[in-house]
């Protein structure tokens, strides 16, 4: 599949979470994380699951139920209901979890905690309960030094 380079895919992102005046309708650690989603994480899920033929492919559809769950449309406005984290995790962990393919969210999960893009600690317990991870997975990715051996 041909898919929009990073540059043109910010560029979608952008637009897509800007009101009518071309002013972003995220605050500032929000548009960081959906940066980085779009930016670094989507391509590594897309090279993941390049050769898994039972997965879905990421596609503009996605980003607009994203974009859905975080933005009132008809006021262009930020929905206080969702954080970025909870939504992101809805879009694009449990979506693949429904169709069975275990590795493709475990995968995904490491790359969103990796990036930063889910630091939300009720998130990130919920897809420890879900499977995408295990508590100490979780806890070695977002604290590297408390999980690194102590010297001798």
């Amino acid at each position: 599949t041909d898919y929009p380079t990073k540059e043109e895919t910010l560029i979608e992102v952008e637009g897509f979470f800007q009101d009518a005046a071309s002013r972003p309708i995220l605050d500032e650690e929000s548009n960081g994380k959906l940066i980085w989603l779009f930016g670094e994480v989507i391509p590594s899920i897309r090279a993941f699951t390049a050769d898994k033929p039972k997965a879905i492919e990421i596609s503009f559809r996605d980003l607009r139920r994203l974009r859905d769950k975080l933005v009132d449309p008809k006021t262009q406005s930020r929905r206080q209901d969702t954080s970025v984290d909870r939504a992101v995790k809805e879009v694009f962990l449990d979506s693949y979890a429904l169709y069975g393919v275990k590795d493709i969210p475990v995968q995904i999960f490491r790359d969103l905690l990796i990036k930063k893009v889910i630091t939300d600690k009720k998130v990130i317990q919920d897809c420890v309960r879900a499977g995408y991870a295990t508590q100490e997975e979780a806890d070695a990715i977002l604290n590297p030094a408390s999980a690194a051996p102590a010297a001798p």
